[in-house]
């Protein structure tokens, strides 16, 4: 890809429908969350387009060490860019689609507003894992039950 982008990374896909809150998961957990591979050498890629811009630019500023790629990316870029990640974490967002569908391991965040047995990604590759946890509310989603999917269910010690 064009971007230059030093494995090991992961992708972040913060953003969801602004009319929508209780499908975002907040930008501080995604900025703890992404602290935590920073400090392990993997690298969170955030991705979205303009309407996303203070969610990155508020987990960028708070993990230093993200690579900041809102409104950038075409969904060509999105595939590639899965294809080399080793993680993709994000909010029931259509990148998450394009990430599971391109070989990498995803994790899925859905509110109640979505029914993940009818819309949740797929992956083609059985040997790549797609895991959801669902929560009532985003905004409640707590940063433990993330971390514990990331430990048993992807095996990163954060």
């Amino acid at each position: 890809n064009n971007f230059k982008i030093k494995k090991p990374y992961i992708l972040f896909s913060a953003g969801a429908s602004s009319h929508r809150s209780r499908k975002r998961w907040p930008e501080k957990c995604y900025a703890e969350i992404g602290k935590k591979f920073i400090r392990r050498g993997i690298t969170p890629v955030i991705i979205g387009d303009s309407g996303d811009a203070e969610i990155a630019n508020f987990i960028s500023m708070n993990a230093t060490g993200c690579e900041n790629l809102i409104d950038k990316t075409s969904i060509q870029d999105l595939c590639c860019l899965a294809r080399g990640a080793s993680l993709a974490i994000g909010n029931d967002t259509g990148p998450m689609h394009a990430f599971a569908m391109s070989g990498c391991d995803t994790l899925v965040l859905f509110s109640n507003d979505s029914n993940p047995f009818r819309c949740a990604p797929r992956s083609i590759n059985k040997r790549k894992l797609v895991k959801i946890i669902e929560e009532s509310d985003l905004r409640k989603l707590s940063i433990e039950k993330v971390l514990n999917s990331l430990l048993n269910d992807f095996g990163y010690h954060l």
